[in-house]
Parts: structure tokens; C-alpha cells; sequence
């Protein structure tokens, strides 16, 4: 069992944790020169997952620390890491997670999971590391980390400017959708209008339910000429689409 940790043994284990990946130790943001005691990026240009670390060595320096909140929209999770038992789960908010620090210091051990946060990192930020703060991995060179930032770079503008093209296309579909089912339901509307006044005329022919439709085509004839003061007989062509209209209202009422 160690008899202290430190910060510095801390960052190394933290160091050790992210073998495969990009990790900087006392990286600077812009609020006030303060610094985040590490941040990692996992090397990777399809999922990109940035970890920023507050480490604490003792309980007053926890307790009576806010500057740990600017760090947030630097990375999409963030993560307390200090010995074992010095800070306790619940005493930290939902934002963040909990890293101890085993008692033989030797490794680290997770006590809560920080959430992911699908954040957008400030573009200024990413510059910084690249001109500023490039510290070489035991498999890359300075030159080859500089190709690597750019690259990632470019590839985030990319995939931002695709999401955005998509986004457009996707409100362009919708508001078509919603065109069209605007224009049926006026069209719906219309109809309803329409078999509204047809019912009523019904109504006045007192023909009110199916069994009304025992009426031969004669009797029928006659009612629609006393409903309409007289039809002229020479119009027998369109007393006959009439009645054939009123059969089809005749099979929607009897359907409902």
C-alpha cells in the first residue's frame, strides 16, 4: 500500500489507461488560463469520445472547487480522479463520473460511469491542441500527430457539412408530406360538405334509413320533383343520375 498519492502518479496511471489514444496532461482553456489535468481522445475518425479528468488529492481542494465546470464543453465525458474513498459517488453530479485510485496505486477503478454528452466542442479548442499542445505517443512522430489533427479536422467539417445537407433534405420530405396531406384533407372536407347536403335533401324526402329505399324509382322521381317544384320530363336523364347518386348514399348509410 502506498503511503501517498499524487497528482503526477495519477496522470500516469491515467497515462497508462489511454495507451491507444491521444492524451494530454495539463491541457489550457480559454477561461482564465485555467488548465484541465488531462484530456484523452480516442483515436478514432469515426467515433470521436473526448474524456476530460479533475484529479483531487485531497477534500478541501474537491469541495471548494466550481472551475471544473468550464471544462465540460471541452469533452463529451468528464471524470473526478482521486485515491480511494476520498470522494464518494453520490456526492457528485448526474454530468460526471467517479475514477479511485486502488490503495496499492496501482490501477484505477471505475465507481460511476460518466454520461456521454453529444456535444460540439469548440473549434478553437481543437486548434489549440494542434499548434500548442502536441505531446508525440510512443508510435507517432510530431509530423505524423499534425497529419493526424488535420485529418481529423477536415473529416469533422465533412461529416458536419453531410449531416446539414441531410437535415435540409429531410425537412424538404416533411413539409412535402404535410403538403399532401393538407390538400386530402380538403378534399375530405369537401365531400363531407357534400354528402352533409345530400342527407339533408334526403331528410326532406323523408328517406331517413335503409328501409326507405323500398320506394320504387317512380316515387322517388315524384318526391324530388315536389322537393324541387317540378322537374320538366325531357330531364328524365338526370333524374336518373340523381337516383343513381342517392343509392350510392343509400350504400354508405347502410354500411355505417
Amino acid at each position: 500500500m502506498m503511503e501517498k498519492i499524487t497528482a503526477r502518479h495519477i496522470v500516469n496511471l491515467l497515462a497508462k489507461r489511454h495507451d491507444k489514444d491521444v492524451f494530454l496532461s495539463e491541457v489550457g482553456v480559454r477561461e482564465n488560463s485555467q488548465r484541465m489535468d488531462a484530456w484523452a481522445l480516442k483515436a478514432s475518425y469515426a467515433s470521436m469520445g473526448a474524456t476530460g479528468y479533475e484529479i483531487k488529492v485531497s477534500y478541501a481542494d474537491f469541495a471548494n472547487d466550481e472551475k471544473w465546470r468550464t471544462y465540460l464543453k471541452y469533452c463529451t465525458r468528464f471524470y473526478f480522479v482521486c485515491p480511494s474513498g476520498l470522494i464518494r459517488p453520490e456526492e457528485l453530479p448526474d454530468d460526471t463520473g467517479l475514477l479511485w485510485v486502488a490503495k496499492t496505486g496501482s490501477r484505477l477503478m471505475r465507481k460511476k460511469l460518466a454520461p456521454f454528452r453529444d456535444i460540439h466542442i469548440p473549434e478553437e479548442f481543437w486548434m489549440s491542441l494542434l499548434f500548442n499542445k502536441l505531446v508525440p505517443g510512443s508510435q507517432l512522430t510530431y509530423a505524423n500527430q499534425t497529419a493526424y489533427w488535420k485529418e481529423w479536422l477536415t473529416q469533422k467539417k465533412e461529416k458536419a457539412h453531410l449531416g446539414q445537407n441531410v437535415s435540409k433534405r429531410l425537412r424538404a420530405v416533411i413539409e412535402e408530406r404535410i403538403d399532401k396531406v393538407g390538400e386530402f384533407n380538403r378534399k375530405l372536407d369537401y365531400e363531407n360538405k357534400g354528402l352533409t347536403w345530400i342527407k339533408s335533401i334526403l331528410a326532406e324526402l323523408e328517406i331517413t334509413d335503409a328501409n326507405s329505399w323500398g320506394l320504387r324509382k317512380g316515387s322517388v322521381k315524384r318526391r324530388l320533383e315536389a322537393f324541387l317544384g317540378g322537374i320538366p320530363s325531357n330531364l328524365d336523364v338526370d333524374i336518373t343520375n340523381v337516383i343513381a347518386m342517392l343509392k350510392k348514399v343509400q350504400t354508405s348509410i347502410c354500411d355505417k
